[in-house]
């Protein structure tokens, strides 16, 4: 049995810029849930990590499951404009910092998958949810969300159905081990860096997907997704500056998808 995370661990690699309230529990059913539903009542930068989520979920409500204490299950909130660049690409924000954090803690070079995923040798680490939620009184400012879950303990057998054959963990692709605790401060780490970074900065968005773009292996491979009802088949051509995707069709069409409505077809 792993040791639970403690704000200590999540602590490890401050003092930060943006993050400055941190919570770590044994359950919940959401940590994205429980942040957004607090968003009008508590201040901005607050983390909150979990051991176990009941109903986690990734996009469009697709369920997110993991053993008690196997996975790191976080999520950070912070107050924007809702102009704000960072309403546009937490999602893209939230799986850089994963990708940089897992790097900086194992060696291991995990891609990204557009939108939201992280992948090692094509199976799923982890996933990353973004969402938002207007401020009161006159909805000037926003509360962004941004949660991570990442796949530290598990075995094969932790994973159901078609996981089984389409997801991974660390410990299961290291041949050194793995702590989760170093994980979660770098996790913390990287997630402060680019939402100071990038707030307020044209530059510091252009850097964030920069780090996207390098980190992506998938600009001229073949992909599926489907939006609006519609199947759309192509070659991945370019990450637009909002974080959305250009897709190029075998008829030439060159199609740009929303990551708010496109999803993929593993």
């Amino acid at each position: 049995m792993h040791a639970p995370l403690t704000i200590a661990d999540l602590c490890a690699a401050g003092p930060f810029l943006r993050l400055r309230s941190f919570r770590t529990i044994p359950e919940t059913d959401s940590t994205n849930g429980e942040l957004l539903q607090a968003a009008g009542d508590e201040a901005d930068g607050a983390v909150l990590a979990a051991e176990h989520q009941t109903a986690g979920r990734g996009r469009f409500g697709r369920r997110w499951s993991a053993p008690r204490g196997a996975a790191i299950l976080l999520s950070v909130r912070v107050h924007e404009p809702r102009d704000s660049v960072l309403l546009r690409l937490g999602g893209i924000l939230g799986a850089v910092a994963a990708a940089e954090a897992v790097g900086q803690a194992t060696g291991i070079s995990a891609a990204l998958r557009w939108p939201n995923d992280l992948a090692l040798g094509g199976r799923k680490l982890g996933g990353v949810l973004a969402e938002s939620t207007p401020l009161a009184p006159n909805g000037a400012f926003r509360a962004l969300v941004i949660g991570v879950g990442l796949n530290v303990y598990q075995q094969r057998g932790h994973f159901e159905g078609e996981l089984a054959q389409k997801a991974t963990s660390l410990e299961m692709e290291s041949t050194e081990p793995v702590d989760r605790r170093q994980i979660a401060a770098a996790l913390v780490a990287r997630l402060d860096y680019w939402l100071g970074r990038t707030a307020g900065s044209g530059d510091g968005a252009a850097e964030l997907l920069g780090a996207w773009r390098g980190r992506c292996a998938e600009i001229g491979q073949p992909a599926t997704f489907r939006s609006n009802g519609r199947e759309i088949r192509g070659e991945i051509r370019e990450i637009g500056a909002a974080g959305d995707l250009v897709l190029r069709t075998a008829e030439g069409e060159m199609v740009r998808l929303d990551a708010a409505t496109a999803t993929r077809v593993w």
